[in-house]
């Protein structure tokens, strides 16, 4: 266990969900495991993504990532972890794609910064809104998407929701929704 590793809270505490984007020796353990998944399971897309709870850290090294910006700071954490991982295993192993899925985080600026390495990719999932309604009637959707896609020229994968987060005892209730939102991803 090395709670240094892990996103270093405003109070001093650690948050055992979510990584210091700029800890040398949490890198050093992640390449290894990593490494393991491409060569023993034989995986081609690692997904790098944490939980729900994305907490940004806020130690000294990974407060110049975000330059205290608390706006963005958790996307450009989490950008800077899937570069960092994605280069590192760029020329060795080029068909494997690296990934993040944002929350509706946020997106970095400026965009030129977080540009993305050409084997790393997002995965857009727009949480807090009415799951019964087409994406499209979010307000935030349309620049959120847009502001990540300036990131990379690959195309912006997404992830949406198969239930109703207001009533999950309810199968379905969103059903009529998808035609909607895959013509909208589109």
């Amino acid at each position: 266990y090395h709670p240094e590793w892990y996103a270093l809270r405003k109070d001093g505490t650690r948050c055992e969900h979510s990584l210091c984007a700029s800890c040398d020796e949490m890198y050093s353990q992640l390449y290894v495991e990593v490494e393991k998944d491409i060569k023993e399971k034989g995986y081609r897309e690692i997904s790098l993504g944490d939980d729900d709870g994305w907490e940004m850290c806020h130690c000294p090294g990974c407060e110049k990532i975000t330059a205290s910006d608390d706006l963005h700071g958790n996307g450009a954490q989490r950008v800077v972890l899937l570069n960092r991982v994605a280069k590192h295993f760029g020329k060795k192993y080029p068909e494997v794609r690296f990934n993040i899925l944002v929350y509706g985080h946020q997106c970095p600026e400026p965009a030129e910064r977080f540009r993305l390495e050409p084997n790393a990719g997002l995965a857009f999932a727009l949480l807090w809104r009415n799951h019964c309604r087409p994406i499209y009637c979010c307000e935030r959707v349309g620049t959120d998407v847009t502001d990540w896609m300036r990131l990379s020229d690959r195309p912006l994968e997404t992830w949406d929701y198969g239930c109703s987060f207001f009533c999950n005892a309810m199968p379905f209730t969103n059903h009529d929704t998808y035609g909607a939102n895959f013509r909208y991803y589109k």
